[in-house]
């Protein structure tokens, strides 16, 4: 079976729209390394249909060899290295989400600083923008703390990662 796993904006929208039920629905593994990470067509179709709300036109999905994966509808985005432990979360079987802490790390590559704080201080707070709330706001437990996001980055730019991250 292939895996697939979540990740930048797609894992962000995950995380804010589950909100406080993200810790008891998922749960996070120890996985280190992409294996089988070329999604099939079902695992990718699955994942559209319990999701209709998915405002993203593409799913962006981490994999090990991006030349073995083209998919209509998927941002593919190549992860070579292992990854600190805790980098993933299982949604459902098959079905991985990058942790808040990984999804930081990897929008921090593409977005400004400012945008990337503004991101940083909504997950470490116990609010999200733009969901479900007709104030653009929604309340909900920080998705991670600012020690699990230096701990964090500390492990994925070791020097053993050869400094390269996401």
């Amino acid at each position: 079976m292939s895996n697939l796993y979540i990740s930048h904006e797609t894992a962000f929208w995950i995380w804010r729209k589950m909100g406080d039920h993200a810790f008891w629905a998922l749960k996070p593994t120890r996985m280190r390394s992409l294996s089988n990470s070329n999604p099939t067509h079902n695992t990718l179709t699955r994942f559209k249909r319990d999701h209709p709300d998915l405002l993203i036109s593409d799913i962006d999905a981490l994999v090990r060899n991006k030349e073995r994966s083209h998919k209509t509808g998927v941002a593919f985005h190549t992860c070579q290295k292992p990854l600190p432990d805790r980098s993933f979360y299982i949604l459902n079987e098959g079905i991985y989400v990058a942790s808040p802490e990984l999804c930081l790390m990897q929008l921090a590559r593409k977005y400004t600083t400012a945008q990337t704080a503004k991101l940083a201080m909504e997950m470490c707070g116990s609010y999200a923008i733009d969901v479900f709330d007709e104030d653009g706001f929604g309340k909900r437990m920080p998705l991670t703390n600012a020690q699990k996001l230096k701990a964090y980055a500390a492990r994925l730019y070791s020097p053993n990662s050869n400094g390269k991250g996401v």
